[in-house]
Order: C-alpha cells, then sequence, then structure tokens
C-alpha cells in the first residue's frame, strides 16, 4: 500500500497548492487597495472563483487517496477485467461534471491482474475533474500489448496536476503498473498493467 507520507506526494500538494493560494493573496491585497478599477475588480473575482474551484479539485484528490489509504481489507490482485470498469467511471462522471469524457476499448474484454478497488479509485481520478484541476475533456484509449494492457489518456483544458500524476502513478504501481509516460506541458499520460494469465 502507499504510504501516505510519501515525499513525492507531499511534494506534489505543496506544489499544487502554492499556485492558487499564491494567486488568491494576490487579488486579495489587490482588492483590499481599494484602488482597483472596476475591471480589475471584476477580474480579481474571476480568477479567485478559478482557484477555489482548483483547491475544490486538489481536496477532492486528497479525498480519493484516503479512501484508497484507509480501506481496510488487504490488496488482493486478481483477475479483472478493466473494460466494464472504465466503462462505468466515464458513465458516472458524464452524469454530473463538466469533464467530457470519452473510451474507446480495442476489444469488449481486456483483464488484467489488479485490485478491484484500487483500480476504480484509479479510473475515478482519471475521469474526473482533480485530474486536471479544471473542466475540459478527456479522451481514454485501451488497448493490449504483448504482456500488457495499454491506458492513453489525453485531456483537453489543461495539463495534468502534479498531484495528479504522482497519485496516479502511486495506485499504479501499488498493483504493479507503471506510469511510462510523462513529458512535463504534455496533456497526457499512458498507463501499463500486466495482463492476467489465460
Amino acid at each position: 500500500m502507499t504510504d501516505p507520507l510519501n515525499p513525492r506526494l507531499l511534494a506534489a500538494v505543496c506544489h499544487d497548492l502554492r499556485g492558487p493560494l499564491g494567486a488568491m493573496g494576490t487579488w486579495i491585497h489587490v482588492l483590499n487597495s481599494g484602488r482597483a478599477k472596476p475591471e480589475t475588480q471584476t477580474q480579481a473575482l474571476a480568477s479567485i472563483a478559478a482557484d477555489v474551484q482548483a483547491l475544490g479539485a486538489l481536496i477532492e484528490q486528497m479525498s480519493l487517496l484516503g479512501t484508497a489509504l484507509s480501506e481496510k481489507e488487504p490488496m488482493s490482485l486478481v483477475r479483472l477485467d478493466i473494460v466494464p470498469l472504465l466503462q462505468s467511471a466515464c458513465s458516472y462522471t458524464a452524469e454530473g461534471s463538466d469533464v467530457v469524457v470519452t473510451f474507446r476499448a480495442d476489444e469488449a474484454s481486456l483483464c488484467i491482474q489488479a485490485d478491484s478497488f484500487q483500480f476504480q479509485t484509479l479510473a475515478r481520478v482519471l475521469t474526473s475533474r482533480a485530474l486536471t484541476g479544471c473542466a475540459g475533456s478527456r479522451d481514454l484509449r485501451l488497448s493490449r500489448g504483448k504482456a500488457h494492457a495499454e491506458l492513453a489518456i489525453e485531456t483537453t483544458g489543461g495539463a495534468p496536476r502534479a498531484l495528479s500524476i504522482a497519485l496516479v502513478r502511486a495506485l499504479s504501481e501499488t498493483q504493479g503498473g507503471s506510469l511510462v509516460e510523462e513529458t512535463p506541458g504534455r496533456s497526457g499520460l499512458t498507463l501499463r498493467f500486466p495482463l492476467a494469465v489465460a
């Protein structure tokens, strides 16, 4: 199980907190000065609102991580068909979110060795606003490699946040998976999981 005090995760949390908190502090100082023009006040309030949403997404990520870490049952790697799990996560997101998610799978069924609860938590992170901290679209493509299942995730509206990447990596590696593609500033991630033995 992932260590909740993992330095990489803590550093990612601090990194993602600094941006919106710093911007909010700056805009509040401008508003409190009493010298801001009406258009500047409008800009300040819009920026603060966006930063509040970003902080909400960060809290959502930490909640997901906390849920995963507090799961009382020991992790159990089993044969798991991830096609319906990913379809369900995408459908759930589409019902009550401003993130537009599409999912494509090369096969109707693709089984890996994974923990059901942990993989569902991972799927929620990948399909939610928490991944980038903002609205946009998410395209998930699942394909089969020689010895692994490959899940490519492309986003619009923002690149994956530092905490998101750390969280996705942690939830993947605890199940024997890996984050095989991560380039700063890119809008996509690629995950690999070992295929289940037939």
